[in-house]
């Protein structure tokens, strides 16, 4: 499957630590790997540049006769090799890639974090970095859920400055959201606005209640059984709404719903106790759908919409019908 990866003098824009990616590009990094490498082997030592766009101004025998600016308006490029990233307007705030980057340094020299990937997609457009965070939690038999910390932004305006706590079930490698007080469990600031780490920071400071509560909730829908009425209803409403009219029996009919059926009875990381005949085992047959099953035009997109786009929205509304059920 094709990957949007960027590449520049035949190095891929990717950093690791661990396995190795699918696509089995990038640098792989030892844990203890400073931020400065980090930049430098991910492909973050570059800056975003902005340059004027003028056209011709040609006369009725279609000669050019001078050159014209247009206003407000400026083309984003890569300072190392002049390859074009956007057209933008001149409010438009950039987050330089090292700004990324910088954003973890406090919190892996003091420990608690250790960056885990970092990359680049479509020729520099869109970047992003992970870290784990020290906290990991059993909901119960083994079945382990890990956190961590993603900064992700682009220049090309297709995405906010974006921080989330996302965590990841060992088991099936699923990922969710978890919601910190504004309830996206994303905190997200336009490209109006100049990119503040320390806000970020401090507002991501008080996540720290929300991701206790999470481990209770998490503990709580482990215990909660549920019918086989109960999942077809839990499915029917995250995908169409509470007020469906869908019969149970059409949902064979439609492959979502049949899919996402087969993946709570016999999916990865579904016969474990936690899982097998509860609402936890019902949130995580769609995040599992929404990560790995979901229809996707290549891996990176599909990565895309499950941190950012539909597959974060869809897993979003099954954590709350989840909770609603207890």
């Amino acid at each position: 499957m094709a990957h949007e990866l960027s590449t520049v003098n035949g190095k891929t824009a990717m950093a690791y630590v661990g396995e190795t990616p699918w696509h089995g590009l990038g640098q792989a990094l030892s844990p203890d790997a400073s931020i400065d490498t980090w930049t430098t082997e991910a492909g973050f030592d570059w800056e975003v540049k902005k340059g004027a766009i003028t056209y011709e101004v040609r006369d009725e025998e279609d000669n050019p006769v001078r050159m014209q600016k247009v206003p407000n308006r400026w083309a984003l490029y890569r300072s190392d090799n002049g390859e074009p990233l956007s057209v933008m307007s001149s409010n438009y705030q950039i987050t330089q890639p090292r700004e990324v980057m910088e954003f973890f340094r406090e919190l892996t020299e003091a420990g608690g974090f250790k960056m885990e990937t970092a990359g680049m997609l479509r020729n520099g457009a869109t970047y992003w970095a992970l870290a784990k965070a020290d906290d990991s939690f059993d909901v119960g038999g083994g079945d382990r859920v890990l956190p961590y910390l993603l900064l992700a932004t682009s220049c090309d305006g297709t995405l906010s400055n974006t921080a989330q706590f996302t965590t990841v079930r060992v088991v099936c490698n699923n990922t969710l959201s978890v919601a910190v007080d504004n309830k996206s469990g994303q905190l997200r600031v336009p490209h109006s606005t100049r990119f503040d780490p320390v806000r970020f920071k401090t507002e991501l400071g008080l996540v720290g209640g929300s991701w206790d509560k999470f481990k209770k909730d998490a503990k709580t829908l482990s215990k909660r059984k549920v019918s086989k009425e109960e999942a077809a209803k839990y499915f029917l409403d995250v995908f169409y709404g509470e007020d469906n009219e869908i019969a149970v029996d059409d949902m064979i009919k439609r492959p979502a719903l049949e899919m996402v059926t087969r993946i709570y009875l016999n999916g990865i990381g579904q016969n474990v106790k936690t899982a097998e005949g509860t609402a936890w085992g019902l949130l995580n047959a769609i995040t599992r759908y929404a990560d790995h099953e979901k229809k996707a035009t290549s891996r990176d997109t599909r990565l895309q919409s499950a941190w950012f786009g539909s597959g974060a929205r869809l897993k979003k509304d099954a954590l709350t019908a989840a909770l609603a059920l207890v």
